[in-house]
């Protein structure tokens, strides 16, 4: 679902720490139900939103008071969610031989819906997609961007839908074994966190 909207919206979003702001926002893309993405003129850059976090929106254009934003772009509502994989996050004791086995046997489970090439290849480009083709922690385009885990391997992540961002090779071997919250800004961690969630939708196929 990728679905480009040319309007003007005044938002009151909700951040991370509760705090709501009002926000202009253009040039919305749809990635999932569960998240857009839109050009925030407050911070002068694409940003990545929540539907759930956006208490109040109104049209610019129309001067019209949006209640549902959702049924508004006309964006089905998600289902029943898939819950967010939880992990220990504390150091693991696990040999680098029984590493490598967990990351096959998790890259084999996310594959294994889709069992012809052509899909495959259309899920890899929409999974690209959700972080706009671009390296999640340094932003620079790239055609060789690798499956990262977000909470790292070491600290009990696994390779599984919520918990797969795209690095380019550099930054996933800086980023190495560190906890995200130490590794990215807090608006970093906030757009990565939208594209986790719409990712379940996309592994929910």
């Amino acid at each position: 679902m990728y679905t480009k909207f040319d309007k003007r919206l005044l938002i009151t979003y909700q951040d991370s720490f509760g705090e709501a702001t009002q926000r202009e926002v253009s040039q919305l893309i749809v990635r999932s139900r569960y998240m857009f993405t839109a050009y925030c003129h407050l911070r002068a850059a694409e940003r990545g939103f929540a539907f759930d976090r956006i208490e109040s929106a109104k049209d610019l254009e129309t001067e019209q008071y949006i209640d549902d934003l959702r049924n508004y772009l006309d964006i089905p509502a998600p289902g029943e969610p898939r819950r967010m994989p939880v992990f220990a996050e504390t150091p693991q004791s696990i040999s680098e031989e029984e590493a490598k086995s967990l990351r096959n046997g998790d890259k084999s489970r996310l594959e294994i819906s889709f069992k012809f090439v052509r899909v495959k290849g259309t899920l890899k480009k929409t999974l690209s997609e959700l972080f706009d083709n671009k390296c999640a922690a340094c932003g620079k385009t790239s055609s060789q961007l690798v499956l990262d885990h977000h909470i790292p391997q070491y600290l009990g992540g696994r390779l599984v839908p919520g918990n797969i961002s795209l690095l380019c090779s550099k930054c996933n071997s800086d980023k190495g074994i560190t906890h995200p919250k130490y590794f990215y800004s807090q608006e970093k961690l906030e757009y990565i966190q939208h594209a986790l969630y719409a990712e379940l939708e996309l592994f929910d196929a």
